[in-house]
């Protein structure tokens, strides 16, 4: 059997956490102006 492969599910799941933020970021910028062009 060959070793298993160490894998950082710490460092990962802060990577993804990180780009939730800048997601959210993007969400709320869009919707801002989406109100802004309707209005």
């Amino acid at each position: 059997m060959g070793k298993k492969h160490k894998y950082d599910y710490f460092s990962a799941y802060e990577e993804l956490s990180d780009l939730a933020v800048q997601e959210a970021g993007v969400l709320i910028r869009a919707m801002d102006e989406f109100t802004d062009a309707a209005a």
